[in-house]
């Protein structure tokens, strides 16, 4: 019997008339064998499957067959299917039935259609219902709930239940709950909890992979929801506290989980600070994670020094990033920010086969005002004749007016057309 159910976890989706086979055997072998302690009697595994096959019929004779032999995991696939129909009277129906036998499910369930609903009293009754049950996602919600109520008691009654979830060590109760001291004006209590969070992590005494089948937290949830706080203690350390050395604490903690903006915000830190060898150590790390905003930062950098070779590398890396990312909204730099246009004007020239993003940066940056009026002054003074010893290189070149009127070779121009004049300091 074994050999034949692993074969049916492993049916191929080309074959529609070989799956519904495998399936009907599938289903039949387990009625066969469990009988009337069915509550394992249905998987999710075949109720995806009949799903995605759009054969509701199968789906619903095999779900009835086992909500009959008191399958409580059917009642609520029966009754998840009805949600997604948005046929709600049945939905409902089903949710109940498998909320009287303490499915958790069917009850967080209920509580989130009554949310939608904007039927507050129904909504209550079924996350008390959770909480009798020690769920605490349904906690959570009867937190969120209190918080948006207009109720006197309010705000004890909010902190009351993120403390209960907190008490079972819910991180996600942590973060809501120092999200709420934060809304509340008291960023002090939010950095409590986040650090309780935090040392619970680390030492291993959270809940781990709480599940409701429509919404699983996995580690990787738990991860990212630390590592969001690490962030937020380390941020609050380095901007409220002035506190350089557990601002970086944190940061590290969150690095050894591979934060990219952990890296990314020590490497700005340390430049600040001056401390090129740590700089370049934190945005190279994020670089080789490929962090678009590290490789901007780094090539800002060696602009800064005047290093065009090490300017050109990773401004070229970072555009060459962004042309194949699927999705840089979140991104600090655009390629323009903080940048002399001249010398990316230089560098996009130098391209010699350049992406079609590349290309249209290039003519974006001409029809920029400072190159428009830089172009003009070359026409004009060419036509002048005006090759001059410039003031600041002393070499004879082409001399173009700043804004002041003294003026400068068009190799000086660039470094100084957004300064004050080395003549006459205007």
């Amino acid at each position: 019997m074994s050999s034949n159910l692993e074969m049916s976890f492993n049916l191929e989706m080309n074959n529609d008339l070989e799956i519904m086979n495998n399936l009907e055997d599938f289903m039949e072998i387990k009625v066969d064998s469990i009988g009337l302690n069915s509550s394992l009697f249905f998987n999710t595994e075949n109720y995806i499957l009949s799903e995605k096959m759009n054969d509701f019929e199968n789906m619903n004779y095999y779900l009835n067959k086992a909500i009959k032999m008191g399958s409580v995991d059917a009642l609520f696939y029966l009754g998840n299917y009805y949600d997604e129909t948005k046929d709600y009277k049945k939905m409902i129906h089903f949710y109940e039935k498998a909320a009287e036998k303490n499915d958790l499910d069917s009850i967080y369930n209920l509580s989130l259609h009554y949310k939608e609903q904007n039927n507050k009293k129904k909504r209550k009754f079924w996350l008390e219902k959770g909480v009798e049950l020690e769920d605490p996602d349904c906690m959570c919600s009867l937190a969120e709930f209190y918080e948006d109520s207009d109720e006197v008691d309010k705000e004890e009654k909010t902190k009351k239940y993120y403390l209960l979830a907190i008490e079972l060590k819910y991180l996600k109760a942590y973060y809501l709950l120092g999200m709420w001291y934060f809304r509340n004006d008291d960023p002090d209590q939010r950095i409590y909890y986040f650090q309780k969070a935090v040392d619970d992590f680390r030492y291993d005494r959270y809940l781990k992979n709480k599940v409701h089948k429509n919404v699983f937290i996995d580690e990787d949830y738990n991860v990212n929801l630390v590592i969001k706080m690490m962030l937020k203690i380390a941020d609050y350390y380095e901007t409220e506290m002035y506190d350089h050395n557990n601002a970086v604490r944190y940061y590290i903690y969150a690095i050894s989980h591979n934060s990219i903006q952990a890296m990314y915000n020590l490497g700005s830190i340390y430049m600040e600070r001056g401390d090129t060898v740590k700089m370049k150590n934190y945005f190279l790390m994020a670089i080789e994670l490929n962090d678009i905003d590290s490789m901007f930062e780094l090539a800002i950098y060696y602009q800064s020094v005047n290093d065009m070779d090490n300017l050109k590398k990773y401004y070229l890396m970072a555009l060459n990033s962004i042309d194949n990312a699927k999705n840089i909204g979140s991104l600090l730099n655009d390629g323009i920010k903080d940048f002399n246009i001249f010398k990316v004007k230089e560098i996009l020239e130098t391209v010699v086969s350049p992406s079609v993003y590349v290309a249209n940066k290039l003519q974006n940056l001409k029809r920029t005002k400072e190159i428009i009026i830089f172009e003009n002054k070359k026409n004009l003074f060419t036509q002048l004749n005006n090759i001059i010893e410039c003031g600041i290189c002393y070499e004879v070149k082409l001399n173009i007016d700043l804004s002041c009127g003294h003026c400068c070779c068009t190799n000086c121009y660039p470094h100084l057309y957004n300064k004050t004049c080395p003549f006459c300091r205007l």
